[in-house]
């Protein structure tokens, strides 16, 4: 039953009673609870984003997946050291270098969500 929200695939995790997904607003890998539904993302607490739905898969994290979080924890990282770093422009407005390159990598996420959660007829 869908929700209306973005669905991702909830991926067998090392931790007992955890899943990780591949997030389609940043990229990057989230660890929730392992059960199917609504949640909201990690990377959404100062930007309102609206829930995902997590479907439930029994397989392991695919090395495409491990692929865009990897590029997109690089870019995070980058964007953190920015804004902590003591010659950092003062203004607070939003740093935007890598913009295009996130809104890339969410939207090969939104993808890869798709294909793999109708390979494995979820969709």
């Amino acid at each position: 039953m869908s929700t209306g929200h973005p669905r991702v695939a909830g991926f067998v995790d090392d931790h007992p009673g955890t899943t990780r997904i591949l997030c389609p607003y940043c990229g990057c890998l989230h660890i929730h609870g392992r059960s199917p539904g609504n949640r909201v993302p990690h990377c959404g607490d100062k930007r309102n984003l609206p829930e995902y739905e997590i479907v439930l898969i029994d397989i392991p994290v695919p090395i495409e997946v491990l692929r865009i979080n990897r590029e997109a924890q690089r870019i995070h990282k980058i964007l953190r050291n920015r804004r902590c770093s003591p010659c950092r422009d003062k203004s607070n407005k939003p740093d935007l270098s890598y913009k295009e390159e996130i809104e890339g990598l969410a939207a090969e996420a939104r993808s890869l969500n798709k294909q793999i959660l109708a390979e494995v007829s979820y969709e």
